[in-house]
């Protein structure tokens, strides 16, 4: 299955190793194994895998954390993929402004994927960089750590510039 996933939007799910021309259920379940959402249930190809373009709806409002594809086949065979669901949206940052050369601004931002890597970047009018990148790791609900911040190099010619964040599947 595909990950990270936004709350209200679909997975890409492949598989092989079914029985061939068999009916495959695929649910979305929570730590705890409990459903989520509603199954899909498709037919392997001759081959025995999942259709290609099979997705899986995770549904909105769907809290962000860890959860896991379950797919079922008739004679009960079974499988699991991991699935990371995030915020809806996209994630967002916010600087703070104006900052002196030689100074740090204040880094916020929230619907990043929960616990992973996020590199922050000053960057200039152009999108060069300006300055060192910081990495941190975002916190279980997906939020950059309170307390972080970003250093403008001293020598940095006044004017406007942009703090972007990128993690590790390029959002």
């Amino acid at each position: 299955a595909g990950s990270p996933v936004a709350a209200g939007d679909s997975t890409p799910v492949t598989g092989s190793g079914w029985v061939p021309e068999s009916e495959v259920a695929l649910q979305l379940t929570d730590a705890d194994g409990n459903p989520v959402g509603d199954p899909v249930t498709v037919t392997a190809d001759a081959e025995g895998n999942i259709p290609e373009g099979t997705e899986l709806l995770v549904p909105e409002g769907t809290e962000p954390g860890e959860y896991t594809v379950v797919g079922t086949d008739e004679n009960g065979a079974e499988a699991t993929a991991p699935v990371t669901v995030t915020e809806a949206g996209v994630p967002a940052l916010e600087a703070g402004s104006p900052v002196a050369a030689g100074d740090s601004t204040p880094v916020t931002g929230s619907g990043w994927v929960p616990e992973s890597e996020v590199t922050l970047q000053l960057t200039n009018a152009d999108g060069n960089p300006v300055g060192d990148p910081v990495t941190v790791t975002t916190d279980a609900e997906g939020n950059i750590p309170e307390g972080t911040e970003l250093l403008v190099p001293e020598g940095t010619e006044p004017g406007e510039y942009t703090v972007v964040g990128t993690d590790e599947n390029g959002a």
